[in-house]
């Protein structure tokens, strides 16, 4: 079964300098029994998620 996690930013302008560290925050999950595999993918849309 596959779930997805958004991370959504606070400032779209800090997204580069935060995301290698919410890449790796996700990634140590990995080490938790019962999750087989975690792939993030940054997103290519610059659309305003602000009403999310």
């Amino acid at each position: 079964m596959k779930h997805y996690i958004i991370a959504k930013f606070k400032d779209k302008e800090d997204t580069e300098r935060l995301f290698p560290e919410v890449r790796q925050l996700f990634c140590d999950a990995e080490v938790i029994p019962g999750v087989e595999k975690v792939l993030v993918h940054k997103s290519n849309s610059d659309r305003d998620n602000s009403d999310i």
